[in-house]
Order: structure tokens, then sequence, then C-alpha cells
């Protein structure tokens, strides 16, 4: 504040004496040139607060962090620009101690009367440090399973396969699955029927498991769990796999493609219900 009294009085100085412009304008003139300085300086230091921050937080260019510089820079832009109202007005004469004491009472009003919207505030700034999800995780809340296709403090926008969005306010996201954090499981069910003989079945799928192609998705490769349960038409065996989040899908259904053309090669007969029609004569 004392140089920015310096440099007034400098400037009225330069007009008054060197350029003998008359105090009025000189006042007037002195305002609006420090109002411009002013916000060329808050210009500046948003572009460079806000590089400082990227600059910062980015070493790890994730999905969290990136939502996170979003914010904070938001927050930072929005707290510069309120200073720099009050200067500009205190450089018009206008006293600002009542508007601030003003702004603390309502703001106060506002808490209380708009308590959810804080608490959705509050929730954004948890899910943001607990790093509970962030931008394309894929999630599950109320039963609403989808990619996190935007991140707010106060709300969160989740878009399905299907297309569909649901934009949940962060206060009422209570209970969170994430399946983007740990590796998927791939389960694969296939029926045989009883009159399999399961000790050449096994063999089987040990050789078909052994000569079976995958890629860097599949991060643990197939293996055959065994039987799993004993249903009406037949025996269900169950193979089993680990892949990134949320690719085991596809490999899910390539693998019972696959199993469905080699149980075909094997001859090993996948039992499907029949119907017998009897037809009585008189």
């Amino acid at each position: 504040m004392k140089r920015m009294n310096d440099f007034r009085i400098f400037i009225k100085d330069v007009f008054i004496n060197s350029l003998n412009v008359n105090e009025q304008l000189t006042n007037f003139i002195v305002v609006i040139i420090m109002i411009v300085l002013i916000l060329f300086v808050s210009f500046l230091i948003v572009r460079i607060s806000s590089y400082t921050v990227k600059k910062i937080l980015l070493k790890q260019t994730n999905n969290r962090t990136i939502t996170l510089v979003k914010h904070i820079q938001s927050i930072l832009k929005y707290v510069i620009y309120f200073v720099v109202i009050m200067i500009v007005l205190s450089e018009l004469g206008i006293n600002i101690t009542p508007i601030i004491a003003s702004a603390g009472v309502f703001g106060l009003a506002i808490g209380f009367g708009a308590q959810s919207i804080v608490k959705d505030f509050i929730s954004g700034f948890f899910i943001i440090f607990e790093n509970q999800f962030t931008l394309g995780d894929v999630i599950e809340v109320d039963g609403f399973k989808g990619e996190v296709i935007e991140f707010g403090l106060r709300s969160t926008k989740i878009k399905n396969w299907k297309g569909q969005i649901k934009i949940i306010s962060n206060g009422d996201i209570k209970k969170l699955i994430n399946f983007s954090r740990e590796f998927s499981v791939g389960i694969v069910d296939i029926s045989v029927a009883y009159e399999t003989d399961m000790q050449l079945l096994e063999n089987s799928l040990y050789n078909f498991i052994e000569k079976y192609e995958t890629n860097e998705d599949i991060v643990e490769k197939v293996s055959y769990l065994g039987v799993v349960e004993m249903q009406d038409s037949g025996v269900l065996v169950r193979l089993i796999f680990k892949s990134k989040p949320n690719v085991h899908f596809k490999y899910e259904r390539k693998l019972r493609s696959d199993l469905l053309t080699f149980f075909k090669d094997q001859k090993i007969d996948i039992p499907y219900p029949h119907v017998i029609v009897k037809q009585y004569e008189d």
C-alpha cells in the first residue's frame, strides 16, 4: 500500500508540476491510471499463479491432478478478482469497510439458506482430496454405472454405455463403487453335459489355455477354476482372467466365442433345452 501511495504521489507531481494540469483533473487521471494498473497487475497475477499451480501439480499427469489443478485455478481466480474489485472501489473513493462487513453477513445468510449447496461444495472438496474418483473413472452411484465425463465442486456427470447422462449433486453421493482403481476380473462360465469325461475336459481346457493368445490388456492369463455348479441340464465350469480396468467385457465375449469353437472341434457337448413332441394316434 505504501508503494501505491508513493506511486500516486509521483503521478500527481508529474501532472501538476511538470504538465501544469489542474488538481481536479489530475486526481481523475490518477484514478484511471491506478485502476488500469491494478487490472493489468491482477491479470498478470492470475496468469502467473495459474501457470505456477499447473507447473507444480502437473508433474504427475493423471486425471486426479488435472481435476485438482482446474479447481485450484478457479478458486485463485475468484479470490484475486474479489480483492481487485475491493481495491478498485477503494480507488474510486468508496468506503469498502461496510461492503466487506455486509459480505460477511450476506455469506452467513447464504450459508444458512443454501445448506445443500454448501454441502455439495464440501463433498466436492473431500472427493478431490480423498481421491475417490477422477475424470475418466468408471463408477456406480445409486445403481447408475458409467464414466465420469465432468466433475465440478458442486456436481458430477456420469455417462453410461447407452449414452445416458446422469447429473448427481456431490452431496448426494453416499455409496460409491469405483471400477477403475484395480484390475478387472473376467469370468466365463460354460456348461457341459453330465456324460462328459471331466478329466478329459480338464486336460483339453489346459491345452486350450496354454495355446490361448493374449495381449497387453490381459495382466493375468486365463486359468481354469473348475466346476462351480451342478445344474439341471449340465455341469457349469468356470474360467477366469485379470485385465486392465474395464476392458474385461470384450475379452469375456471373445473367450466365450473361442470356447464354443473349441468345444465343437473337440466334440464336447454343450447342453441346451430340448423339446420332444409326441403324437399319439387314436
